[in-house]
């Protein structure tokens, strides 16, 4: 089961549930500060730099979509992994 946060007014009810219920967390732009433990960022390609986490290291990969970008969170660093598509 996946979770998908976006910016709902209630979506802060989530930040109490178990990480250990979902396979993966997919928070969608600004909805990753709800929670530290998402594994997904999906915002469009024009989502401001100064909105972005900062601090962990993130493999970044474009879809098919010009303007959508996916990041994930990886013991990585960015600049060692390969673009590849969001999946």
């Amino acid at each position: 089961m996946i979770l998908l946060i976006g910016s709902a007014p209630d979506v802060v009810r989530c930040a109490a549930w178990p990480k250990q219920a979902f396979g993966k967390i997919v928070a969608i732009n600004n909805a990753w500060r709800v929670r530290p433990d998402w594994d997904f960022l999906v915002h469009a390609g024009d989502f401001p730099a100064e909105r972005m986490p900062q601090g962990g290291p993130l493999q970044q990969a474009r879809s098919s979509a010009p303007r959508i970008t996916c990041r994930r969170k990886t013991a990585l660093a960015a600049s060692s992994m390969p673009a590849a598509p969001c999946r």
